[in-house]
């Protein structure tokens, strides 16, 4: 999802040059780098480095806290009232809770959300018996040859998919989603929002 992310990222900043607009960024992994805006070629390419660095995996209690409020409110001073704001991320620390912040952004900003997506996210694979490890480093076996579970887990995942898009319609803002396994650029050159550019 990393790489679809910095690929996503790669492609918009390209095509805002190419148009003479102004790109700036913030990078969230543990913590934040923000990226001041730039029509320069060398500056962007200090923000795509950055989003396509490798990640340094961190035991749970080890990352640091990250508030989803604060992030969104540090985008919305940082970027220029009326510009175009692309956020690109699973989304999966995005609750109900962080409307005000988000509808404060959408109030200044046109906002676009780009969600990473892995199909494994949507689909659990019949693949047997996995050994997994979850962030807080627990060892548990899962059977994907379960039925049942194939079937709990995609109503699950379904919902949370329905949950963040209704969270977004809420705000205001578009969403998109990128699948992993799917071609990024082809994958914005069919949004409404980027048609124009590519």
């Amino acid at each position: 999802k990393a790489v679809t992310a910095a690929r996503c990222a790669a492609i918009l900043a390209f095509s805002a040059l190419a148009a003479r607009d102004s790109v700036a960024g913030m990078v969230v992994e543990s913590d934040e780098q923000f990226f001041p805006g730039a029509r320069d070629i060398n500056n962007v390419l200090q923000l795509l480095r950055a989003a396509s660095a490798p990640l340094t995996p961190l035991p749970m209690a080890d990352r640091p806290s990250l508030i989803m409020s604060t992030l969104l409110a540090q985008i919305d001073r940082a970027a220029g009232r009326g510009t175009a704001v692309c956020l690109i991320s699973d989304f999966k620390d995005l609750r109900a809770e962080h409307i005000p912040a988000l509808l404060q952004l959408t109030a200044s900003h046109e906002v676009l959300a780009l969600q990473i997506i892995d199909p494994a996210e949507e689909t659990l694979p019949d693949a047997g018996k996995l050994r997994m490890i979850s962030p807080s480093g627990e060892l548990f076996v899962v059977d994907t040859a379960d039925a049942g579970l194939r079937t709990r887990y995609a109503h699950a995942m379904a919902k949370q998919h329905a949950d963040l898009a209704q969270l977004f319609a809420r705000t205001g803002i578009s969403l998109q989603r990128l699948y992993t396994h799917k071609d990024t650029f082809e994958q914005l050159a069919c949004h409404e929002s980027f048609g124009e550019y590519f």
